[in-house]
C-alpha cells in the first residue's frame, strides 16, 4: 500500500478534506487551544465544523500530529543547569526546580512545599533516565 492510499483511507467517510482536519489537529495541539476556539478560528476562515467534529479529529488524528510536532521541537543544547529557588507564601517554606539548557530553553520545572530527604541529585537523575537526551555538563546554581 502506498502512503497516498493509506493517507486517503485515513481519511475516508470524512466531510472535510485532508488539508482542513489537519490545520484544526495543528492548531490545537501547536497552540493548545480548545476545540471551541478552534471552531472560532475556523468560522473567521469561512469554514463552518462543530467543535464536537474536531474533538473527534484530533482524537483520531492526534497522535500522529502530536508526534510529528515533537519532532521538529528544537533540541535542547549540551549544556544545562538547574536554577533553584526557595520562598515563602503564607508563612510555608516552597522550593521551584527549573532544568534550562545553555540556549536559555526551559526544559522542565519542578515545585514542591516540602523538600523530601532525598537530594536534588537523586531527582535529577532520575529526570536524565526519562529524557530522551544527556547534558555534556550539568550544574546546580542557586
Amino acid at each position: 500500500m502506498s502512503a497516498v492510499a493509506h493517507v486517503d483511507s485515513l481519511y475516508r467517510h470524512h466531510r472535510f478534506p485532508p488539508e482542513i482536519i489537519g490545520h484544526a489537529a495543528w492548531l490545537y495541539f501547536r497552540f493548545s487551544l480548545t476545540h471551541r476556539d478552534v471552531e472560532e478560528l475556523l468560522a473567521e476562515r469561512g469554514i463552518r465544523v462543530s467543535y464536537e467534529a474536531i474533538r473527534l479529529w484530533c482524537h483520531k488524528f492526534g497522535p500522529a500530529y502530536a508526534a510529528q510536532l515533537r519532532r521538529r521541537r528544537a533540541r535542547p543544547g549540551d549544556k544545562w543547569r538547574i536554577d533553584e529557588v526557595a520562598f515563602k507564601i503564607n508563612g510555608r517554606r516552597h522550593w521551584l526546580w527549573r532544568a534550562v539548557d545553555s540556549h536559555g530553553i526551559v526544559l522542565d520545572i519542578w515545585f514542591r512545599v516540602v523538600v523530601t530527604r532525598r537530594p536534588l541529585k537523586h531527582s535529577c537523575t532520575e529526570w536524565l533516565a526519562q529524557s530522551e537526551r544527556r547534558p555534556e555538563s550539568l550544574s546546580l546554581t542557586s
